[in-house]
């Protein structure tokens, strides 16, 4: 029996198992034992979950005679119908087309057709971007008066370059981008990441002198990612990355090396990363037999590059002829101005050649995009797509072509089969492009809902509905009516053993216990074994929180009795998730101040059927009853956001508020509490009056603390976070408040608090903790360490050593000094050795802080400096100078004196670097 035969013939309801990706078998046995029902929803799409937006794509005309295509009526085809924004234009300067002679010389006949076709585009759309790009011709490529036998000479392709921007800008052309270099493993300019930073040296001196504009920059343009992202690494490491202002690569459908794509969009850091040559190649030259294979190739390299957050494609060999042109012409049209979203289907998210492969995109607001390649043997009867959240408001067209289409395809319509699901056929061997509008709508949509709204059924479609044990009642609740729980009766859910293993899921209610004191169940499944049970409830006191056989974690507040509460607990993680890592909510509202009894491993076991208002404690016996009102429960077999939660919580009570920081707008809200009042300005008259404002910068943002008041923490995920502390560092917010002494903060126990799964972490105002290995910029004093780490925003991970020194080194911009201002520069600064641990305190005297002004090097005097830490740990140093009359570029330089007392494989720990003003005379 084919994969397929199962989901189609067995109407496998595997909302339970869809997101664990794991084997087919895995999800057979699941279905076959405990999760089989009438209907089945095969793909889930998530409009909310965006990527990066895509800007949009250009058109290519590098090709001989290609600007000759570009006429006026195509001209609008391609910049108003497939709505693209860029014309990718050639520099020429080989021996077929010497348009650049010499220095000073343009041959206008050579751009002739190219300024026909800039001319028709821009009369088409006066926004279209011209991108400008070195023209590749092998061994030919640069005239001989720019290079010599090692490469370009980076002064005279300067002024080749210049010629050009000067010439196009005389004809009325400003060039918006500019690439100098193009696949340079097939030409012989061997520009390095060296020659490309002279060159716009040179080339910026050049545009100062003759009053022309240098265009954003975009480089290496290198035929494969790879040798991208080294070129990138090499340039980073050097402090270059000033000279470059987006990453671009090409991505050939063929190789389609994946893991070099994503090393190159790691290696581009904060720039904009860019596909500048798409190709859809050829079914022969890609060695597949069909048109479908053909396109699943070339889709699957294009939908790569969305993965990886590329912003912006250019098309090499654009064609709207054909069955390939008229898939060229949707991928273009329809990604245009549209983020990708999520979308899961019951292959996966990972792009499998013969799957299902399915990607959806988000276009000018609320149009949904859904692309399914099938180059598979299995007809997909009737598949289901569902959205997770809002409503379809509008038909939902379908466009499909199969090996023997042409361009316009197959145009039908998909079949509603609920507010928030539509069933397309999808036959084997085809491309499909599903379009369709929706409605906003706040709430997502559940896998197991009990609304008890007179009865407790089930109302998503999987239909589990609930058996009464014991007494049936209802009470008002907070969307009509609730089930009112005497302490001796609950529901059972015949069929339904819950969501089992170590997958994502999400548990919500909103609950009105009679009151507090007893451990109080409102969801359970599972044995009662350590790390098998799943239980959802209310502690005695008075906080909620899963408990799992033994382990537990709860929140230290407590919801009040006799009131109704909106109560929710996420399990995020899949594969590996221990109980400490659940998040837990109280009226719509993240709650950090948690207790968590271990970090045990939640493998549920689907035993026995889940229960609402009871927890089994041995087969047949049940106990920790609920006494109260527990309206709408739902269970979903995904971990909703904090956003998510809150739309939860707004559904019952519309008016009230929820403050989530990570999603806080407000400009002057400074404690983020999602209010702006007097609180936000006794912040700001407390940096006003200080005078101690510092400028924090990591790797994402710069923000405004104020000394002493407001203190970062670590930055991991590119959010930036603060805590309000008083002066021991502990959160003025009382419900950031830890039991814990100012000595014990002193000490570096303090207890850490981890945000949204981990992606970010709160110390409370302290910021000397080594938290994750390889985080920490250190200066290595032996080669039994790497020298290439992360950094808060210093232009250069490398270590330099140099007469005995070895440091660290970042440089600010000389046109942002003034000389009536003193300066602040503060860091934090450590010593650990080779095992992590911190080493003794009085090895930090041998510290290196240089001022580099031109050919001046000041050191500042460290005397007195260096206050470590407990037992060695980070402290906070901070130096202060002025500039004096300074115009140039300054570099600070922060390392260490030649080695340390301790031995070779110690180092010098700096984190944090913040350079700022401290006091200005006027």
């Amino acid at each position: 029996m084919k994969k397929t035969d199962y989901f189609v013939k067995l109407k496998c309801c595997r909302g339970f198992t869809r997101f664990t990706r794991v084997w087919l078998l895995t999800i057979i046995i699941q279905c076959l034992g405990f999760l089989c029902c009438a209907e089945a929803s095969e793909a889930l799409i998530f409009p909310h979950r965006k990527g990066q937006l895509i800007d949009g794509w250009g058109f290519d005309i590098k090709w001989a005679a290609k600007a000759n295509d570009v006429t006026p009526s195509y001209a609008h085809t391609l910049f108003v119908e497939d709505r693209m924004n860029m014309l990718r234009i050639p520099i020429w300067g080989d021996e077929n087309f010497p348009a650049h002679p010499g220095p000073g010389q343009v041959i206008a006949e050579y751009y002739e057709d190219t300024l026909n076709a800039m001319t028709n585009a821009r009369n088409a759309n006066a926004d279209v971007l011209f991108f400008a790009s070195k023209k590749l011709q092998g061994p030919n490529s640069f005239p001989d008066w720019v290079k010599d036998s090692t490469g370009i000479i980076p002064d005279q392709y300067a002024l080749m370059l210049a010629d050009f921007l000067e010439f196009m800008e005389s004809h009325g052309f400003f060039i918006h981008i500019l690439g100098i270099d193009n696949e340079r493993e097939y030409n012989e300019g061997n520009i390095t990441p060296r020659r490309h930073k002279n060159t716009i040296d040179e080339l910026r001196i050049l545009a100062g002198q003759r009053d022309f504009n240098v265009p954003v920059l975009i480089g290496p343009d290198t035929f494969g990612p790879g040798n991208g992202a080294t070129w990138l690494d090499n340039l980073f490491d050097n402090g270059w990355d000033d000279r470059l202002d987006i990453a671009g690569t090409h991505y050939y459908p063929g190789p389609r090396p994946l893991s070099q794509l994503r090393n190159f969009a790691a290696a581009a850091r904060f720039l904009p990363k860019w596909h500048t040559e798409v190709h859809f190649t050829r079914a022969s030259t890609l060695g597949v037999d069909t048109e479908i294979e053909r396109s699943e190739r070339c889709l699957a390299a294009i939908f790569d590059s969305f993965d990886e957050g590329f912003s912006q494609m250019v098309w090499w060999n654009y064609s709207r002829e054909d069955l390939h042109g008229g898939i060229r012409r949707a991928i273009t049209s329809k990604t245009a101005n549209a983020y990708p979203i999520e979308i899961i289907d019951h292959d996966g998210q990972a792009i499998v050649y013969e799957t299902l492969i399915t990607r959806a995109f988000r276009q000018d607001g609320n149009r949904i995009i859904v692309w399914v390649v099938n180059n598979t043997d299995d007809n997909h009867s009737e598949y289901g797509f569902t959205l997770n959240t809002g409503s379809i408001s509008s038909p939902v067209n379908y466009r499909q072509w199969n090996n023997d289409s042409h361009a316009e395809g197959f145009l039908s319509t998909a079949t509603i089969t609920s507010p928030n699901r539509f069933v397309v056929d999808v036959p084997k061997q085809t491309v499909t492009v599903i379009v369709f509008d929706f409605s906003e709508n706040s709430v997502p949509y559940p896998s197991i809902h009990y609304p008890f709204d007179g009865s407790v059924n089930d109302t998503s479609f999987h239909h589990y509905d609930g058996v009464i044990i014991g007494q049936e009642a209802y009470t008002e609740g907070v969307l009509h009516q609730a089930f009112d729980f005497n302490g001796d009766t609950y529901i059972e859910v015949p069929g339904f053993t819950g969501i089992s293993g170590k997958t994502f899921r999400t548990v919500s209610a909103w609950v009105k216990p009679e009151a507090l004191g007893n451990n109080a169940t409102i969801l359970s499944w599972g044995p009662h074994v350590a790390g098998q049970q799943f239980l959802f409830g209310v502690f005695s006191n008075g906080g909620i929180g899963i408990y799992s056989g033994g382990p537990l974690i709860r929140t230290n507040a407590s919801i009040s009795s006799g009131q109704w509460h909106h109560v929710a607990a996420v399990l995020p993680v899949d594969n590996t998730p221990s109980i400490d890592q659940i998040r837990l909510y109280i009226d719509g509202q993240r709650e950090t101040d948690i207790y968590a009894s271990s970090s045990e491993i939640i493998n549920t076991i689907p035993a026995g059927n889940v229960l609402i208002g009871a927890f089994e404690i041995s087969p047949g016996q049940t106990t920790s009853y609920f006494h109260g009102g527990i309206d709408d429960v739902r269970i979903y077999d995904y971990a909703l956001d904090d956003q998510e939660i809150a739309y939860l919580t707004f559904l019952g009570q519309p008016d009230s508020r929820v403050c989530i920081p990570a999603i806080n707008q407000l400009t002057y809200d400074y404690n983020h509490d999602c209010i702006v009042d007097l609180s936000d300005l006794l912040v700001f008259a407390h940096y006003w009056l200080s005078q101690k404002g510092f400028a924090v910068f990591n790797e994402f943002s710069a923000e405004w603390l104020a000394d002493d008041f407001l203190q970062p923490n670590l930055i991991l995920n590119g959010q930036f976070v603060v805590s309000i502390t008083n002066a021991h560092g502990v959160p003025e917010d009382p419900g950031q408040q830890w039991n814990a002494s100012p000595g014990d903060f002193a000490s570096g126990t303090s207890p850490l608090t981890w945000v949204d799964d981990g992606t970010y972490i709160q110390l409370g105002g302290w910021e000397w903790f080594n938290i994750e290995e390889g985080r920490d910029l250190a200066l290595v004093n032996d080669d039994s360490f790497p020298h290439t780490l992360l950094t808060n925003n210093l232009n250069t991970a490398a270590v330099i050593r140099e007469n005995n020194k070895s440091y660290i080194a970042t440089t600010i911009p000389g046109t942002s000094l003034r000389t009536d201002t003193i300066y602040a520069l503060s860091f934090d600064l450590g010593f650990f050795d080779q095992t992590g641990d911190w080493g003794r305190t009085e090895q930090l005297g041998n510290v290196l802080v240089e001022i580099v002004a031109g050919e001046v090097v000041t050191e500042l005097d460290t005397s007195g400096l260096i206050d470590p830490g407990p037992n060695g740990a980070m402290a906070r140093q901070t130096l202060y100078f002025t500039t004096g009359d300074v115009t140039e570029d300054l570099e600070i330089r922060i390392g260490s004196k030649g080695g340390f007392d301790g031995g070779d494989r110690q180092r010098l720990a700096v984190d944090n670097v913040v350079f700022s003003p401290y006091f200005t005379n006027n």
